[in-house]
């Protein structure tokens, strides 16, 4: 009986450590976007919308679940309910949607924070991503957050409105690893997303 109630108080801690973990890279995503950028302000709800229906992602603002009516803005689908953390991608495809407004054409920089539900000694999660059907590239996306800087070529953006597509062949269910009953399957966790 001991070694259960010690069991369950370990898995207590994880899950602790786990939400601890993600707030502070969250806070380092964004401590090193405001270091190097301004923050902008949006006074109006038009400004959140292109004429198009996306959801304006500004430069220089981090979106994360610490403004949830924000962050659901871009989740266009695939996606389970938001959490404290962040929200977890539903089953193999999940798709992020917004608009670069004023886009002139180029290159344009932008990051997700990522992370996958694994255990700590398993594979990674691969993770491909595409925007607007363009190729991006393949990620391992581990247990850890961590950042995965894009960048978008002129094709990728048309008229500025983007639809990122995260495919995740392999997602996983916490059942699977004995972690709890939690049967749903999981894909990469979104955690914050914005341009650089």
């Amino acid at each position: 009986m001991d070694d259960t109630i010690a069991h369950e108080e370990s898995r207590g801690s994880e899950d602790r450590l786990a939400a601890m973990e993600a707030r502070i890279a969250r806070l380092e995503t964004e401590m090193a976007l405001l270091i190097g950028f301004k923050r902008d302000a949006v006074t109006t709800d038009a400004a959140l919308w292109s004429a198009s229906g996306f959801p304006v992602l500004t430069k220089g603002i981090v979106v994360t679940t610490e403004t949830a009516e924000a962050f659901g803005r871009f989740l266009a689908s695939g996606w389970w309910n938001m959490e404290g953390w962040g929200v977890w991608g539903r089953d193999q495809q999940h798709a992020i949607r917004f608009h670069i407004q004023d886009y002139r054409g180029g290159y344009v920089d932008m990051f997700l924070n990522l992370q996958a539900f694994l255990p700590s000694d398993s594979d990674p999660l691969e993770v491909h991503i595409t925007a607007n059907g363009v190729f991006l590239g393949r990620y391992d996306v581990r247990a850890v957050p961590q950042t995965i800087r894009l960048r978008l070529p002129s094709v990728a953006i048309g008229h500025g409105d983007v639809i990122l597509y995260l495919q995740c062949n392999e997602p996983k269910s916490p059942a699977t690893f004995g972690e709890s009953k939690d049967r749903r399957m999981l894909g990469a966790g979104l955690i914050a997303l914005g341009l650089y």
